[in-house]
């Protein structure tokens, strides 16, 4: 499940920004669906649901999608209380200890909300934080929108409801019509007219480059320190430049530019630049893999065609003269994801794109 906040700046021209870092959490459709097939698991029994899988593959099928299409959207307690949903589950035996009879399996409301309730309350948790978020920042949130396979839930509807009502008197939740598909239908329109309404939008995690800088005693790691041939200095390796941080609001397409140079006894002819990004508050300084912080996704700069007088000569105090080549590393936050390239003066010599969630 994500969520998103966005703030209406105009609506004519509708254009719109975001509001607040977006969040996200494995708690939408698909964590119902594998709950419900745990239920099923209980009730019949692993060796047994097992069997029939393997014996009615297309029984077991269309069981899932009914469960899907049909019982998850139904399902809401607070109108129907006592009712019961049946899901087909054909050929399988009668089995009154795990209500199954006449080809289906019998879930009272109390057995649907077992499955349901703990996703909803992760959900809630996710449009509480937004909410607080906003709060913080002194926004006033007017309400949620439905939208995706989930959002066709009317118990998550409902209990939205009842849970923003206490606090918030006024926050609306709307569920429009062919909201399933809404997701899809935006990606479409957004392909079909170019322009995206969205003007802004906020850094979820910080984005950065695996580079070096001259060592610094006490600021970097004896591990990152190493000996540089060409400039006879020591240097930090492994060091993290971050492009963007987690909060900055980014202008449409806005490219995010930082200068960066490599150094040889000869001009090279490729640069591998490795991207990383963090989910922490405050990013660390050198880059080591942990759950939160990780490699994003890397680039080769093609460098066989630059210039020779684009690589510039220097010599050290000892007199050993080495080669460097100044160039750019830009991010660009767009509307499929985000796309990184290295330039050299204008030329652009490797590219590399990203999604947003990776």
């Amino acid at each position: 499940m994500d969520l998103i906040s966005y703030e209406i700046k105009s609506t004519s021209p509708l254009t719109i920004e975001e509001a607040a870092p977006g969040d996200g959490d494995v708690c939408g459709s698909g964590m119902i669906n594998m709950r419900f097939q745990a239920y099923v698991k209980t009730r019949m029994g692993t060796t047994d649901l097992e069997k029939y899988i393997e014996k009615y593959p297309k029984g077991w099928s269309q069981c899932l999608k009914f469960f899907e299409e049909r019982t998850k959207r139904d399902f809401d307690p607070e109108r129907l209380p006592n009712k019961i949903y049946s899901v087909p589950l054909w050929n399988a035996d009668d089995d009154p200890d795990a209500d199954i009879e006449d080809n289906s399996i019998n879930l009272s409301t109390m057995d649907l909300t077992g499955i349901f309730l703990p996703v909803i309350r992760s959900a809630l948790q996710l449009v509480h934080n937004q909410y607080e978020t906003l709060r913080a920042n002194n926004k006033y949130p007017r309400g949620l929108i439905l939208v995706g396979g989930f959002g066709k839930s009317k118990i998550l509807m409902q209990e939205i409801k009842n849970t923003f009502s206490s606090f918030a008197p006024g926050f609306e939740v709307i569920n429009p019509n062919f909201s399933w598909s809404a997701v899809a239908v935006g990606a479409v329109i957004h392909r079909l007219e170019g322009a995206s309404v969205v003007t802004s939008r906020i850094c979820r995690r910080h984005y950065g480059i695996i580079t070096r800088l001259y060592y610094e005693e006490g600021v970097h790691s004896q591990a990152s320190k190493t000996w540089d041939v060409d400039e006879e200095a020591y240097y930090a390796d492994n060091v993290i430049r971050w492009h963007a941080t987690k909060g900055l609001s980014i202008q449409g397409e806005q490219c995010i530019s930082i200068p960066f140079y490599i150094t040889g006894s000869a001009p090279s002819t490729s640069e591998l630049l490795e991207m990383v990004v963090s989910d922490e508050d405050n990013p660390p300084l050198e880059f080591e893999h942990t759950q939160k912080t990780r490699r994003l996704c890397s680039i080769t700069a093609d460098l066989s065609n630059v210039p020779r007088k684009s690589w510039l000569s220097r010599k050290t105090s000892n007199g050993n003269t080495y080669v460097y080549l100044k160039y750019n590393v830009g991010l660009t936050f767009g509307p499929g994801g985000l796309q990184f390239d290295v330039r050299v003066g204008d030329k652009i010599v490797g590219t590399a794109k990203a999604d947003y969630e990776q």
